[in-house]
């Protein structure tokens, strides 16, 4: 069952190029809007892709916004040719992307949130996902999925699965989700307050750890066996592994939520315990051999 799943999506491993039906949407109901933040820098290569990833989705209530950081590359004039429909953008040198990331927010109205950077991508059908979830379960602060790896020729490279969510798996353990698979309510936004602009390379982690602090874990809803969004890996991507800018900003994200045990003997045995729990959950949703592949290829590079 799941090896019939996983093959199905990798032959339809391209379909986030593809755009929501407009027929999607009954426009005789009321849509609530979105407000989507692309921040950028110097993404020529790529933001082409991103934006239409984002306007394909034919939301009738979007609200689009852009914030560059003074690139120099082309950028400027792929977004100028969308410009017609953005609710807002600007490009000028700001002091990186929490402070981009910041100047967005401020402006967004929307009621749902989403953050997508300008080398990523959202797939088919995303928001129309996203929406009738909080529909449905009002009470809800974060909507959130699966999500791909994908190559810099926007090729399939892996399907991640995300599992339920859990601060202390994300704080001792590492990444079970990613922001570019994950709405949240204005409300949500509120309380978070403002990306730390001393985060160069951790934003999205003190994002979502500080989210799950304040929202609680039964707030997070994940949506099973759907990827809203695309993770894309290449040479030039500034998040790529851990080195010792990642390192610091992971201890100055713990200081500020007074949880420096991380970095303790018992820190690393949780670690271990949260891998563990991390291994069972990848069992459960891909399947006994499909992990014992998975792990294999991995020891094998």
């Amino acid at each position: 069952m799941v090896t019939s799943i996983l093959n199905e999506i990798i032959s339809q491993e391209q379909h986030w190029t593809e755009a929501t039906p407009p027929s999607a949407y009954d426009l005789t109901l009321l849509w609530p809007r979105i407000s989507i933040v692309m921040p950028s820098y110097n993404q020529a290569e790529f933001i082409r892709e991103s934006i239409q990833s984002v306007l394909n989705q034919n939301y009738p209530n979007l609200e689009f916004i852009i914030i560059d950081g003074g690139s120099t590359d082309g950028t400027v004039n792929i977004i100028k040719e969308y410009e017609c429909q953005l609710a807002y953008w600007i490009s000028e040198p700001d002091n990186g992307q929490s402070h981009a990331l910041n100047k967005g927010f401020n402006k967004a109205t929307g009621n749902i949130m989403g953050w997508l950077n300008s080398d990523d991508l959202y797939t088919k059908y995303a928001f129309l996902n996203t929406i009738n979830t909080f529909k449905r379960f009002p009470g809800l602060s974060v909507v959130f999925a699966d999500y791909y790896f994908i190559n810099k020729e926007s090729r399939y490279i892996e399907y991640k699965h995300a599992f339920n969510f859990k601060v202390n798996q994300l704080y001792y353990e590492g990444w079970f989700l990613n922001v570019q698979s994950m709405f949240w309510t204005a409300e949500a936004h509120k309380r978070f307050g403002h990306f730390d602009i001393n985060l160069h390379r951790n934003m999205d982690y003190d994002f979502v750890i500080r989210m799950g602090l304040n929202e609680g874990y039964n707030r997070f809803y994940r949506l099973n066996d759907i990827a809203l969004g695309c993770f894309r890996l290449h040479e030039n991507q500034k998040t790529r592994g851990m080195n010792d800018i990642t390192i610091r900003e992971q201890y100055l994200i713990s200081s500020k939520i007074n949880k420096l045990s991380k970095f303790t003997m018992i820190g690393k045995i949780l670690r271990y315990v949260f891998r563990l729990r991390r291994l069972f959950w990848y069992i459960k949703r891909k399947g006994f051999l499909t992990v014992v592949n998975l792990i294999r290829k991995k020891i094998s590079l």
